[in-house]
């Protein structure tokens, strides 16, 4: 079976931007101009008290999830799953912020702290809890038996394939503010476009899955 872990390089290529995996040891986000992600899961998560979060660095040091960061000239953006509930904080970087983050080397044994030196004190222009938006477990469930074409009627657009070749076949797509991984009966060649959509317009939803912030949330340029 094909893994294809492509969903924000495919976005951040469209943007002609540079990918780079996130520190796991630290929950930060590390991309170039720009986006990146990784999925981190911890089995404790703690209440967040949004309101006392005053800093990005205030926002890094949560113990959260699905840590990802992107940004560009004018904002930084990352976000965090905490405690259940979806966190996306921005901050306005100066042309100077914004060269000193472009030149880290993501090489560096120090980059994370390099990087939280540059940011970490950065007042947040904004803090969004996407908690009360996040679709429960029970409607993702009604979407079991829809097909790939009737989830696209619905409004999810279908962003890639992340696993494929088996019985099995895994997708993301994305709504509004969120994307979502779905999982499909059925198999697709494991020579297929992963970024064909057509490919799993007729198979049918076997689960759903809340799997974070969409790609338009993510982009730095939809910053008003």
């Amino acid at each position: 079976m094909k893994r294809q872990a492509m969903t924000r390089v495919a976005w951040a290529l469209t943007l002609g931007l540079v990918v780079m995996p996130l520190a796991a040891c630290s929950g930060q986000g590390t991309s170039g101009d720009q986006g990146a992600t990784e999925d981190t899961t911890t089995e404790e998560t703690v209440a967040v008290d949004v309101a006392s979060l005053k800093t990005l660095g205030d926002v890094m040091a949560i113990e959260g999830e699905g840590q990802s960061s992107a940004w560009n000239e004018e904002h930084y953006i990352y976000v965090t799953n905490a405690n259940g509930a979806p966190l996306r904080a921005v901050v306005d970087l100066t042309p100077e912020i914004y060269s000193q983050i472009e030149e880290l080397d993501f090489l560096d044994e120090d980059y994370d702290q390099k990087l939280t030196d540059i940011i970490g004190g950065l007042e947040l222009a904004s803090l969004d809890d996407y908690s009360d938006q996040v679709p429960s477990q029970e409607e993702l469930d009604a979407l079991v038996g829809k097909t790939g074409q009737e989830l696209v009627d619905d409004g999810f657009t279908f962003s890639t394939l992340t696993m494929y070749g088996g019985d099995e076949t895994v997708a993301e797509f994305e709504k509004d503010a969120f994307r979502y991984e779905v999982t499909f009966d059925g198999t697709v060649d494991g020579d297929a476009d992963g970024f064909d959509g057509s490919v799993v317009a007729e198979l049918t939803v076997a689960s759903a899955s809340f799997a974070g912030l969409s790609n338009a949330a993510m982009d730095p340029g939809n910053v008003g």
